[in-house]
């Protein structure tokens, strides 16, 4: 029913290091890169956000503009966004079962990180 979903054995450290990498521009050519951060907005989804080829971005409430890309299944949650530049990163895992967001705002939980550490 799920895929792959769920089927990456890791920690925190390496979607890190992919996404300082891709947001850095380490892993795809000049071009690609600007295709990817080309994104439309995900009105009637999550408030905020936009989404591209493969990529994500979420503006706080200050303005601060991040990019980066999350997934949960049944109680696992992974989200990993940074500045555009990749020099900085936040990745956290949590135990969707204490989140209080809903299918309205499932990243709240992730959003007050963000906030916390970027605003």
């Amino acid at each position: 029913m799920f895929g792959a979903a769920g089927a990456t054995i890791s920690t925190a450290g390496d979607p890190h290091r992919f996404f300082a990498a891709l947001l850095g521009g380490q892993l795809l050519r000049p071009a690609e890169q600007v295709e990817m951060f080309r994104t439309v907005p995900t009105e009637n989804w999550i408030a905020h956000t936009g989404y591209g080829l493969g990529i994500s971005s979420v503006t706080l409430p200050s303005g601060v503009a991040l990019w980066g890309m999350g997934g949960a299944l049944f109680g696992s949650w992974t989200y990993a966004h940074g500045t555009r530049d990749g020099g900085h990163v936040l990745v956290a895992d949590i135990n969707a079962d204490w989140a209080y967001g809903d299918w309205h705002d499932p990243i709240g939980v992730f959003t007050d990180l963000l906030v916390a550490e970027f605003d």
